[in-house]
């Protein structure tokens, strides 16, 4: 048997004393008597191809919310915020419809659940508006997200030039620019932009492509030399490319490419790269090598098999 008498306690707190079987156990009575939070309010959501963006206000009328409780009723799935936003992104998939609600928590008591929220979830485009200019040596790629992707929060993109997987952007906002310095003159570059989806290759923009014009200047560069080893020994397994000396183009101004043949067709210029340093490679089957000056122009191609008897 028991029964409930208000007691003033020491100073000004207000207690409720809970007496059982002749024990008096104290309760605060504004943890005892505070009501339930509102019910959130002005619940938006903005889909994304990979995400939903939660966003609502606090309910007017009883206690101040301590977090928040976003419920996916789709899936099933209840996460927790102390804010007024939220990114779902667990078991989103594209296409697919959710339905959210927000209940706001003080004191482990619940608001009633917020107004629903419906999400679908659009298809990933390509990145769209593609733009190459040029400006001296470097050129300057721009596009436009995917209107599917969240300007807010970081996205990869993959640039790829004439096919080749050059460099990787991460990076946020609406539109998207990349700077690819020193450029060959007489060359003509086709960019694409393809946005990840996750893990995954997401789709790939349509092409930009610019011709960079020619150089005035067309004498070639003095061709590389091989030198096997890093040492005296000219220790074998490994290479590295010397430039030749030329004091006309001095080692600033001068790129390697290296070209590695099929074995079929021979020599080919479908994998290409440009090196500001020595290059370094394992040994392996012959390659090519030749040197680029900042003109453009291309010194002939030294073979790995044709480097200095003395360090065979």
């Amino acid at each position: 048997m028991f029964h409930v008498r208000p007691r003033r306690l020491a100073g000004t707190l207000t207690a409720l004393v809970v007496i059982v079987a002749g024990a008096a156990v104290g309760v605060p009575a504004s943890a005892a008597g505070d009501p339930a939070p509102a019910a959130p309010v002005n619940v938006q959501a903005e889909a994304y191809w990979n995400q939903v963006e939660l966003s609502w206000e606090p309910g007017q009328g009883g206690s101040d919310p301590v977090f928040y409780r976003v419920r996916n009723l789709t899936t099933g799935l209840t996460s927790a915020t102390t804010e007024t936003t939220y990114v779902s992104g667990g078991g989103i998939e594209e296409g697919e419809t959710y339905t959210f609600e927000i209940i706001a928590v003080t004191n482990g008591k619940e608001s009633p659940p917020s107004d629903r929220v419906v999400a679908t979830i659009p298809h990933l485009d390509p990145a769209t508006d593609l733009h190459a200019s040029l400006d001296g040596d470097t050129i300057t790629l721009t596009w436009h997200r995917p209107a599917a992707v969240n300007p807010r929060t970081l996205t990869t993109y993959g640039v790829r030039i004439n096919g080749q997987l050059e460099t990787i952007h991460k990076v946020g906002g609406d539109v998207v620019s990349l700077t690819i310095p020193r450029v060959l003159p007489g060359t003509t570059h086709e960019y694409t932009v393809q946005v990840s989806k996750g893990l995954s290759p997401g789709p790939v923009s349509d092409p930009a492509t610019l011709a960079v014009p020619p150089s005035a200047d067309t004498t070639p560069p003095t061709e590389p030399e091989w030198v096997i080893g890093l040492d005296p020994g000219c220790q074998p397994g490994f290479q590295i490319v010397v430039e030749s000396t030329d004091d006309t183009t001095p080692q600033a101004n001068i790129r390697y490419e290296q070209v590695e043949p099929t074995v079929s067709f021979g020599t080919t210029e479908s994998y290409v790269r440009n090196y500001d340093l020595p290059l370094r490679s394992s040994d392996g089957p012959p390659t090519g090598i030749r040197a680029v000056d900042e003109a453009g122009n291309r010194s002939a191609v030294v073979m790995s098999d044709e480097m200095a008897e003395s360090c065979r």
